[in-house]
Formats: structure tokens, C-alpha cells, sequence
């Protein structure tokens, strides 16, 4: 079994290297060549224009939107590089609701506040995930696993409380 697991990783890492070949051919001929012709054919009505007489042709040198695009997708592809090179790193699949520190505490309820993004994150886990759950059933064992996290990072925060010490004045006028 640890041989079809080791064949099975080794073809995906196969399968990767592929789709990223792709991707990066795809995505030059998107910014070199599609992008600027197509800004030709809406500034000139032409999709090939003569760069030395006219100031309203659109090619990657002259063109900053392309440049940041450009750079954002090398970053892309440099970092997608590195993660075939190195690996993936093993990961479990609750680590979004363990308990590390304050700031993770923080992190959480900010994410928990921004509008919609838990429910995006919620469809987008349920529809890559082989699950028999439907949707509904999902969004309810991901909100019982965020109540599961909040309870747990509760009971971290008070576990430097002896038993039978009283609350203290503060904590009263906050939340009571």
C-alpha cells in the first residue's frame, strides 16, 4: 500500500507539472499576444497596429496593466514551481479550527465578521470535497465545528483560573 501510495503521488506531481507547463504557455500568449491585439482591435479597429505612427498603439511595453498582470503571474507560476519542487506539506484536514494562539483567535473572528466569506469558503469546501453531505448539511457541521473552536479557544483562555476564584470586577463590568 505504501508503493500504490508513492505511485499515486508520484503521478500526481506528474499530472502538475503538466497542468503548469500549460498554464504557463497559456498565460504568455494571453499577455503577449491576445491582450495587446485585442486593445488594438478596441483603440484602432485593427488588430495589428504600425507602433511608430500612432501614440494609441497597444503592445506590453506600453501598456501597465499588462505589466502588473505579468508580474503577478510569474509570481504565481515561481511559487507554484516551488511547491512541485519541495512537496506539499502534510496537513490535516480540521486545521482551520485548531486552537494556536490569540492572534489566530483574532484571525478567526475576523473572518467569521467579513460578509459573505465563510459561506464562500464553505462552497468552495463542499463542492472539492467528496462528501455524501448535501450543502445544507455541510454549512450546519461547518458551523457546529467553528462552535467546537470556539469553545476549545474559550476553555485555553480560562484554563489559567484556579477553580473557585471569583470573576473579577472588570470582566463583570465588561460583559455583565
Amino acid at each position: 500500500t505504501i508503493k500504490n501510495d508513492l505511485n499515486t503521488h508520484h503521478k500526481f506531481f506528474k499530472v502538475k507539472q503538466v497542468s503548469h507547463f500549460i498554464w504557463a504557455v497559456i498565460a504568455h500568449g494571453i499577455i503577449f499576444w491576445f491582450l495587446p491585439m485585442q486593445g488594438n482591435k478596441n483603440l484602432n479597429d485593427a488588430w495589428v497596429c504600425d507602433p511608430s505612427g500612432e501614440d494609441t498603439c497597444n503592445t506590453f511595453q506600453t501598456n501597465d496593466g499588462i505589466y502588473g498582470l505579468y508580474f503577478f503571474v510569474c509570481i504565481y507560476l515561481v511559487l507554484s514551481a516551488l511547491q512541485i519542487h519541495f512537496g506539499y506539506p502534510c496537513v490535516s484536514v480540521d486545521t482551520n479550527h485548531d486552537y494556536q494562539s490569540k492572534s489566530s483567535v483574532w484571525g478567526f473572528k475576523l473572518y467569521k465578521g467579513l460578509p459573505f466569506l465563510f459561506e464562500i469558503k464553505t462552497i468552495a469546501d463542499w463542492t472539492y470535497s467528496k462528501s455524501s453531505l448535501d450543502f445544507f448539511q455541510w454549512l450546519k457541521l461547518e458551523d457546529i465545528y467553528q462552535q467546537f473552536y470556539v469553545a476549545r479557544a474559550t476553555f485555553v483562555a480560562y484554563r489559567w483560573k484556579e477553580v473557585g476564584d471569583p470573576v473579577g470586577a472588570r470582566t463583570k463590568n465588561m460583559f455583565g
